[in-house]
């Protein structure tokens, strides 16, 4: 508890402080003048670090996730062009049979 009193007291020390005004600009506005540049610099290049480290992570995430499924096989299947289907005429018994066939498979 103690710490966190003397932490919470410097910073009110340092921002009473970077608060005096000279010529009519705080002491932060002198000195944020002057770094500015540089942070601003420093900004943009750790952005576009931070940018490229998240499309370079996002790429791998991609390649896992497409790595980790099954790859899917087509069979090719050759058909001559002069094939035919084979007619078949089932008999109203043979088709009652294959149906209830298929509704017990389906269960």
């Amino acid at each position: 508890m103690k710490k966190l009193l003397m932490a919470f007291g410097m910073f009110a020390a340092t921002y009473l402080l970077l608060s005096i005004d000279l010529d009519g600009k705080t002491i932060f506005q002198h000195l944020y003048k002057s770094t500015s540049p540089l942070t601003v610099s420093l900004q943009r290049s750790i952005e576009g670090m931070m940018g490229r480290s998240y499309d370079g992570t996002r790429e791998v995430g991609k390649q896992l996730f497409n790595n980790s499924l099954p790859q899917a096989k087509t069979p090719t299947v050759v058909v001559p062009k002069n094939f035919k289907a084979p007619e078949e005429s089932l008999s109203e018994a043979e088709r009652s049979e294959l149906n209830s066939l298929i509704k017990n498979y389906s269960r």
